[in-house]
């Protein structure tokens, strides 16, 4: 009986009852060698089977499994006696699916330095975390505030830390926006470390000072702000400009003013009361400055 002669599920349904499956690794192996013609399908083949499958495929590549490449899988392998495993990645309807499936990924940060570093990486498959680490990274290594990475360094700055690559991917990723990169990715994760230490909700201007001087005001914590004191805020911002509150720009909102910070820090910005509005117009006319 071949396989032509049924439907591909029920062909085997039918193996599988009559029990005459492979039971281990090697007699999967002796399958795979056969010709295609008798091979049947992947969909067949458990997927721990699969995955070891690759295993073997990586340690004859000298390679680790989650710098595999599609092209690596097009190579003839000398333990399936010259056959490809095409057909395996083509039996996944992508091979993100594929790679995720198998649990071909990296599993600590430095599996992720190094796999970006070397190989080329589909970002949709770099978790968030990862990408925030990323991020972290690279400010670290230019000396910068998160927030004041800008797209010219993304692209044109080679990094250490990922073997002198540039990070112009995950620039494009976000649409080649920084602004979409800060709004998507570094707002939510710093927001998610700021810690929510003070439960009682400030009641008047020097409450709501000695608040964000202690903890930071995420963007969405805008919204609990009185305008009469975000409006305060923002005079404060323009007296260390030495400008009106209507001369401000965006790059205003990046400076730090000694008042809003911890002693012995230079400060925070109003960066995130910006991107609660994310217009200057629109925040200077909201809080009735033009």
């Amino acid at each position: 009986i071949e396989e032509k002669d049924f439907e591909l599920g029920k062909f085997y349904l039918l193996r599988k009852a009559l029990d005459i499956l492979p039971r281990n690794l090697e007699e999967w192996l002796e399958r795979i060698k056969l010709p295609e013609s008798q091979l049947g399908s992947w969909r067949e083949v458990p997927l721990g089977i699969q995955r070891s499958i690759v295993e073997l495929a990586a340690k004859e590549l000298k390679k680790k499994i989650y710098m595999l490449l599609r092209d690596d899988f097009k190579k003839h392998f000398a333990f399936l006696d010259g056959k490809t495993l095409s057909g395996l990645v083509k039996s996944y309807s992508s091979i993100l699916v594929f790679r995720r499936n198998l649990d071909l990924i990296p599993h600590t940060l430095n599996e992720w330095f190094d796999m970006i570093g070397q190989v080329y990486v589909t970002w949709a498959e770099v978790p968030r975390d990862i990408q925030w680490e990323l991020i972290q990274k690279a400010a670290s290594e230019l000396g910068k505030e998160v927030l004041k990475v800008s797209s010219h360094d993304l692209i044109h700055h080679h990094f250490s830390f990922i073997n002198n690559k540039t990070l112009s991917g995950i620039y494009e990723y976000y649409n080649s926006d920084i602004e979409a990169l800060r709004r998507l990715l570094i707002l939510p994760m710093l927001m998610k470390e700021v810690p929510l230490t003070n439960i009682i909700e400030p009641k008047n201007m020097l409450e709501w000072l000695a608040h964000f001087k202690e903890n930071g005001i995420s963007v969405e914590g805008w919204e609990t702000v009185p305008m009469p004191v975000q409006r305060r805020f923002v005079q404060i911002l323009a007296e260390h400009l030495n400008k009106s509150p209507a001369e401000l720009t965006k790059n205003d909102f990046w400076v730090p003013i000694p008042l809003f910070g911890p002693e012995g820090t230079n400060g925070r910005a109003l960066i995130t009361l910006y991107y609660f509005y994310e217009d200057v117009r629109i925040l200077l006319e909201t809080l009735g400055f033009v």
